[in-house]
């Protein structure tokens, strides 16, 4: 662990500081950062002598590197032997555990089939099944040391009291389930556990909550609300990725799991490369006449009620009033002449509806050896099924691709014909990998029989199909691209470099005489500026995470949601802030109160970010001056922000849920005791508009009176740009400032303070981290007539020029050394 004193507030602690959100692991306690230091190589394994010579080169790789990781994640695509690596995990590691237990959870349907692998691969039977025996027997039992039990064993939390040193979650994407009892009560049942694995199916590239409840089960995160507030942001109800953080989130995810669909994009052996590619057979189906009718006959505005009728229809059966109709259907006639045609092979038949399988299973029973698994049949009985039909014992298997699609391995199947499909890419893929695998002897048969309504599904399927293997191999190479270093370790050779995206800003500013615009970070320019030389200055800090304005690790809107990292910032801020600012003179921030939500927080409530701006403030030796309150519409605010404390709705379903509307706030702060300048200019504020201003609500603010923005947004954004209004920008700079003096925006956005400020015959200088405001800055100075002669072709870029023999403003004078 390494520990870092920022204690000084340094440009040299700061680098460090930016340095450390960048890695996976830290921790900010106050002015004190702490750094796990998780780069550990795969020669620090001690007593691992090699694997065992069934696994494939890749899985010995995986196999060492969870070992090594002691809590580790393997999101590998279906037919790349999971249950063949975590056995050589548990017998590896039971040789270390001192006679702590091992305990594996599957699924009931799946736990046949470990035991079934485990005889294949080794000669001792170590696992006992236990899933018909109560946990706590087990954990008492002196002798047996591996088990394997069912998921539904853990229905509330059991207590093992330390003698369980490992557990393997075997399809663990069974936590995906966020708010499921299961998911919870294992997560409190293993919390201490030291040694972890997880083994599942790759998830789909934008499936953030399997990633954050492995995150959570593993322990590299304290909850799922952690995990999300790292590396995302809040939006819509949503989750978004902060765009500055993608690069992290992988370095983060490849610390403790491994992604993985084609072992040769890792530089290994594909053991999957030699199996037959699969034929898919697409039938069409034509209506019956009876079905023609209904066809004709039924109408009905709502879509995916008309949808499910037509579907419905083609299986041969509608539902009315509650009430079952069986209806002759050609696809039935369809499936028959596959069977048939198909005399020596076992078949899954995939369905949607539970009236489907009842047809069908009627239908073929009366001359096939045919089961079914349905919704309605229990956990041992489906068991009992798959071991009968792995065994040969019935022809053909029906059942849903949500009960059967993941976890079985059934590569004796050279037949999969689908009667029912859906608009789920990944329940297709799936089903398919069931027996389009490692084992695979023959070309896999895909029937796929489809009417005129199941065309378009079949059609909205194919063509997620290209995005989702795009994605799933963009994520894959940001996984190689972290763990690449240790792969060359392991295969002793070199891979293909995959290269991490270095983002950088090129520093440039734009100089009149009346103004300086620098693009770049607020801490670094104020430490460029002169000592003492700022009269005013006004802005809005970004609100720690509430609003991200660029992806730069930089911006303080990419804290975490820990207050510490912000405050941290911040004080980094007000240091050079304090130090820029003249004796006696005042700084304006601009703040809004921040919400509790409770996916985050737990409850809903509100953060007193005012108070901790404040306090922040006070730290860096300012004074608390006084505030004024800017009123905000509360209908504006629930609608734009979709609040639903302040909606009609929620006034009308429960009071106790409905708050008051966050108005603004402008905190004025004075640098020093004395008034040693004098500010009385003309410019003062009548005595009309003092009674106004003085009372420290303003209720005449009009939200919209603010810059255009619309060009300065980028893709990227996560949050729209929130511009200041004008006339709170006018009323501050006429009241704490002279004609001819400066004005600081450290925040400078697209230009606002720089616009008021140079209107009312001020000096500025502003501060902008992202190239689109800054350079929309420069357009709304240009297009208001105070760009005069073209300035902006003549940006320049001081990345290697001495700025402090620069010249950088006229009116700045003295700027030494």
């Amino acid at each position: 662990m390494k520990e870092i004193d920022c204690q000084s507030l340094s440009l040299e602690t700061y680098e460090e500081f930016l340095k450390t959100k960048l890695s996976p692991f830290y921790n900010i306690i106050g002015r004190k950062i702490y750094v796990e230091d998780s780069q550990v190589t795969l020669e620090d394994i001690k007593d691992v002598s090699d694997l065992e010579p069934h696994l494939f080169d890749y899985q010995k790789f995986i196999v060492k590197l969870a070992l090594k990781k002691q809590r580790y994640a393997i999101f590998a695509d279906c037919g790349l032997g999971k249950t063949a690596m975590f056995l050589s995990w548990a017998r590896h590691l039971n040789k270390q555990l001192n006679h702590k237990k091992i305990l594996i959870i599957s699924p009931l349907a799946v736990i046949s089939q470990t035991l079934e692998e485990e005889k294949k691969f080794y000669n001792d039977c170590m696992i006992e099944d236990i899933h018909n025996k109560p946990i706590q027997e087990w954990i008492d039992d002196e002798k047996s040391l591996i088990a394997i039990t069912n998921y539904d064993k853990f229905h509330k939390k059991i207590n093992h009291n330390g003698k369980i040193g490992a557990v393997i979650l075997d399809e663990s994407s069974i936590l995906k389930n966020e708010t499921g009892k299961i998911r919870t009560s294992i997560i409190e049942s293993f919390r201490d556990v030291q040694f972890k694995l997880c083994c599942t199916a790759t998830p789909a590239p934008n499936d953030r909550e399997e990633y954050a409840n492995h995150s959570t089960f593993l322990n590299y995160t304290r909850s799922n609300n952690e995990f999300y507030s790292q590396f995302f942001i809040n939006k819509d109800n949503g989750w978004e990725i902060k765009p500055h953080a993608l690069e992290y989130f992988y370095k983060h995810l490849a610390q403790w799991s491994i992604y993985l669909n084609n072992p040769q994009n890792y530089n290994f052996n594909n053991n999957v490369k030699d199996i037959p590619s699969p034929e898919f057979i697409e039938l069409k189906t034509e209506w019956t006449k009876e079905q023609n009718q209904y066809v004709k006959n039924f109408f009905v505005s709502d879509i995916m009620t008309k949808k499910h009728f037509y579907l419905k229809l083609s299986k041969g059966f509608i539902e009315k009033d509650n009430k079952i109709s069986y209806i002759e259907s050609n696809k039935i006639k369809q499936i028959k002449e596959i069977i048939n045609n198909h005399n020596d092979s076992q078949i899954i038949i995939w369905v949607t509806y539970n009236q489907e399988d009842k047809i069908l299973l009627k239908e073929l029973e009366k001359k096939y050896s045919v089961k079914s698994i349905s919704g309605e049949t229990d956990e041992e009985k489906r068991a009992e099924i798959i071991k009968d039909f792995r065994n040969g014992k019935f022809k053909i298997l029906i059942s849903k691709a949500k009960l059967l699609g993941f976890g079985i391995n059934l590569p004796f199947v050279d037949v999969q014909i689908f009667s029912g499909i859906n608009d789920s890419y990944e329940q297709f893929y799936q089903c398919i990998k069931r027996s389009y695998r490692y084992g695979q002897k023959k070309s896999l048969k895909i029937y796929i029989p489809v009417t005129e309504i199941e065309k378009k599904i079949l059609n909205n399927i194919l063509s997620k199909k290209e995005t989702y293997e795009t994605d799933s191999l963009n994520q894959e190479k940001k996984f190689i691209s972290f763990l690449k270093d240790e792969i060359n370790l392991f295969n002793g050779g070199k891979i293909m470099e995959t290269e991490v995206k270095n983002e950088s800003n090129e520093t440039n500013l734009i100089i009149d005489n009346d103004y300086s615009m620098y693009l770049g970070d607020s801490i670094k320019r104020l430490s460029e500026l002169k000592e003492n030389s700022i009269d005013l200055s006004i802005f809005s800090p970004p609100f720690s995470s509430l609003f991200t304005y660029s992806k730069e690790i930089s911006d303080m809107g990419n804290s975490r949601d820990s207050i510490d990292e912000f405050n941290l910032h911040f004080e980094y801020f007000l240091d050079r802030l304090f130090k820029v600012m003249k004796e006696g003179r005042m700084t304006c921030c601009h703040v809004q109160q921040l919400a509790n939500f409770k996916n985050l927080s737990g409850f809903v409530g509100t953060k007193d970010f005012r108070g901790k701006v404040i306090e922040l403030f006070q730290k860096a030796g300012f004074i608390f001056f006084g505030e004024f309150v800017i009123a905000k519409n509360p209908q504006a605010q629930a609608i734009r922000n979709k609040v639903r404390s302040l909606s009609f709705a929620q006034l009308d379903r429960n009071r106790l849920g409905s708050r008051p509307a966050y108005n603004d706030f402008v905190l004025i702060f004075r640098k020093g005791l004395d008034y040693i300048d004098v500010v009385n200019d003309s410019d003062a504020p009548s005595r009309e508009e003092w009674i106004n201003w003085a009372c420290g609500v303003w209720t005449d603010i009009k939200e919209t009176d603010t810059l255009n923005t619309g060009t300065s947004k980028t893709e990227e954004d996560i949050k729209h740009v929130c511009p200041l209004q004008l006339e709170v920008i006018r009323r501050c700079i006429r009241l704490y400032s002279n004609k001819n003096e400066v004005v600081l925006d450290p925040f400078n956005g697209i230009g606002s303070t720089g616009v008021v400020a140079l209107q009312l015959k001020r000096k500025y200088i502003g501060i902008e981290l992202k190239k689109e405001y800054f350079e929309e800055s420069i357009r709304n100075f240009k297009k208001l007539g105070m760009i005069s002669h073209n300035k902006i072709e003549n940006i320049r870029s001081i990345k290697n020029i001495d700025i402090y023999n620069d010249s950088l403003l006229n009116f700045n004078k003295g700027v030494s050394k």
